[in-house]
């Protein structure tokens, strides 16, 4: 119960602070790559067990990158990890979705983006699954292309060369490859910055 309230202060806290906190707007187009890789590779480490605390600040630093300083998406986001990894089977995975929506719909409405957080939300729980289930490689680049496409509004060709660095980079960390994984991730967003600036 401590724990609980401890976490609750923390977060109520830091979004009192961060609303007061000057900034740039939100977007998904201005973030560092080499930042980023690392902030997501330490997602993956510490999702399988998942570690709270471990994702709730990786989570922070990702959206922090989009100019969105938000404790409420870092505990939405690690809690659709856990509830995701904790899941016994396919059926109970689809629990994470609803926190998967919240940040979608608080990503779209901060960046001022037209994507549809809820078909967003589906194609991440799609990606989760194709890894959970040891995804072949052509499957998780083309979901990985289509949910980029939805989320920067183009077409889905550009975007096939930089979600299979993507795809790679995750599949050397299914492995524990973390250096690999690591090196692949940070080609991909890259990539994905020059392709999206």
């Amino acid at each position: 119960m401590k724990r609980v309230l401890k976490w609750f202060l923390v977060v109520v806290g830091l979004s009192v602070a961060v609303s007061f906190w000057p900034g740039s707007p939100a977007s998904l187009s201005r973030f560092d790559p080499e930042r980023m890789a690392e902030l997501q590779v330490s997602v993956w480490k510490n999702s399988h067990p998942p570690r709270r605390s471990e994702l709730f600040h990786a989570f922070y630093g990702i959206f922090s990158q989009y100019r969105m300083r938000s404790p409420l998406l870092a505990v939405h986001s690690a809690e659709a990890v856990i509830l995701f990894q904790s899941a016994p089977d396919a059926a109970d995975q689809e629990k994470a979705l609803a926190p998967l929506v919240k940040v979608f719909s608080s990503l779209q409405a901060r960046t001022k983006s037209a994507f549809d957080p809820h078909a967003v939300a589906q194609m991440e729980l799609q990606i989760w699954g194709l890894r959970a289930n040891g995804g072949r490689q052509a499957e998780l680049a083309t979901a990985l292309a289509e949910q980029l496409a939805l989320l920067y509004g183009r077409p889905v060709e550009p975007f096939l060369p930089v979600a299979k660095k993507f795809a790679l980079a995750m599949q050397a960390a299914d492995k524990g490859q973390w250096a690999e994984a690591l090196s692949r991730n940070k080609a991909a967003w890259i990539a994905l910055k020059a392709l999206v600036k």
